[in-house]
């Protein structure tokens, strides 16, 4: 892997930008999403200031440990790609077999609760056996 370390200095704020840096790797990797900066101040506001956030990224973006794009004026930050597995052509297609009999099943089992629901509130509707007792 690639040695964030050495881009930062060492001491007070420069050692917080540090940690913070390596806290948002992980919960970028986590995630494995796009992110913008405020989701990603929000996420540390509790425990880091949002310019330490901003600088962790900056950080973190020249030692190419996190990707950004821009989009118009927005910043988009994205981890670093080489560390997740590749699917290969095969496993694509197992996954969409595997989702499509997932598909099938779901509607299987939703219209069984639809019929089910149904014959409930057919029976609701009923008079219960202690009613027609007391009808009686």
């Amino acid at each position: 892997g690639k040695q964030r370390g050495s881009v930062f200095c060492r001491g007070g704020m420069a050692n917080e930008i540090e940690i913070v840096g390596e806290r948002i790797v992980e919960y970028m990797d986590t995630f494995n999403r796009p992110f913008n900066a405020n989701n990603l101040v929000d996420e540390f506001a509790q425990k880091t200031k949002k310019s330490v956030v901003l600088k962790a990224l900056e950080e973190l973006e020249k030692v190419g440990a996190i990707q950004k794009k821009m989009f118009g004026k927005i910043k988009i930050y994205l981890t670093d790609q080489s560390k997740f597995p590749v699917c290969s052509e095969e496993e694509l297609e197992e996954l969409e077999s595997d989702l499509a009999h997932k598909k099938e099943r779901l509607a299987e089992v939703a219209s069984e609760a639809a019929r089910v629901s149904k014959a409930v509130d057919l029976l609701s509707v009923e008079p219960s056996d202690k009613d027609l007792d007391t009808d009686l």
